[in-house]
């Protein structure tokens, strides 16, 4: 089959676009032809990629991308089906073929572009016939704010790479991560609190966080010694670099979108064998108790952290580590995503 896929991810350099990059890879995988659009120049991916130029000015990005798009809609129309990301969908009018409206997640940003992009995810949403949504509570939220049907909308959780992000060993001082975008919003600046804290207890401990976001700055003006903070790496680079990672992070409030999220970090933390630490919502949650994942309340969440990365030992922490990855070989591999895919398609297709 032939399928394209018209997406607002950079593929390079945006660590959320590794959501695409891995369905769109299965489903090669499948025996399907993908052409995928989007910004960016992607190297060792087995679909065929076709860079779209966007503009460098927030809040026209989107705009610039369809515009693009417009003009290529004679050869995007040759496909069997056509997969776009829920900021462009608009151009499906255009378009002389099927559509699915892909959704990793309602709008984040904060102030005017959010108040912009909600009526426009909701219009959208409204125009389609089949879509697929990150987590049962993704599903609910959408079915509750556009009132349609929940059986157009189809569940397609963050998955992991395990040839890519595997488990070494860990040993020597301990080891924070938290990767992805280092936005306000996300309760960021929390982080290196946890940091101060630990290494006033006299725990040898070093940090690391990884990305790019409104919080950089203040970040960068810290002088933490053992604060590494860097800009967004790929993902052969990152895997290879958190294998010997002890505990990863996941602080985004429980407020808003991050309530219905299925963080691809989680999954991720999960692959290489981390312990994970995070705020109490549903956005954070497994479908199961884990006895390796620890979630505390918003307000509890620096002192908890801090209580749990002092007193661990390290033996105790290396049998929660071998339990996270098992985890992520029996429940969060890509393929089970990519299969629910592939089966959404065929049901539109055939």
């Amino acid at each position: 089959m032939n399928i394209s896929w018209l997406s607002t991810r950079k593929i390079d350099t945006d660590l959320c676009s590794t959501t695409q990059v891995e369905l769109a890879n299965g489903l090669v995988a499948k025996g399907h032809v993908v052409n995928f659009y989007s910004p960016g120049f992607a190297s060792g991916v087995a679909f065929n990629h076709h860079n779209i130029k966007r503009s460098k000015i927030m809040g026209l990005q989107t705009y610039s991308i369809c515009s693009k798009l417009k003009s290529l809609v004679d050869e995007i129309s040759q496909s069997d089906i056509v997969l776009i990301d829920w900021q462009l969908f608009s151009i499906h009018t255009k378009l002389a073929t099927k559509t699915i409206i892909i959704d990793r997640g309602p709008p984040a940003d904060r102030g005017l572009l959010a108040k912009l992009q909600w009526p426009q995810w909701k219009r959208n949403w409204k125009k389609a016939k089949k879509g697929t949504v990150v987590s049962l509570e993704h599903k609910k939220f959408l079915v509750n704010k556009c009132k349609i049907s929940s059986d157009n909308i189809h569940v397609i959780p963050a998955g992991v790479n395990l040839d890519l992000f595997s488990k070494s060993e860990k040993k020597g001082k301990l080891k924070l991560l938290y990767h992805g975008n280092l936005d306000l919003n996300r309760n960021i600046l929390e982080l290196p609190q946890i940091l101060i804290h630990l290494e006033k207890a006299g725990v040898d401990v070093e940090m690391h966080l990884i990305g790019h976001g409104d919080a950089f700055k203040a970040l960068s003006k810290l002088n933490l010694p053992n604060l590494k903070l860097s800009g967004p790496i790929n993902q052969r680079e990152l895997a290879s670099m958190i294998s010997e990672f002890d505990i990863g992070f996941l602080p985004m409030p429980n407020s808003g979108v991050w309530n219905i999220a299925s963080p691809l970090k989680r999954s991720e933390y999960s692959g290489s064998g981390m312990v994970i630490i995070g705020i109490d919502h549903a956005g954070h949650r497994f479908s199961e108790d884990l006895d390796w994942v620890f979630l505390f309340e918003e307000s509890k969440f620096v002192s908890e952290a801090v209580n749990f990365c002092k007193n661990i030992k390290r033996k105790e922490l290396s049998i929660l580590q071998n339990k996270s990855r098992t985890y992520a070989e029996r429940y969060l591999s890509w393929h089970q995503s990519v299969d629910t895919l592939n089966r959404l398609i065929h049901s539109v297709v055939d």
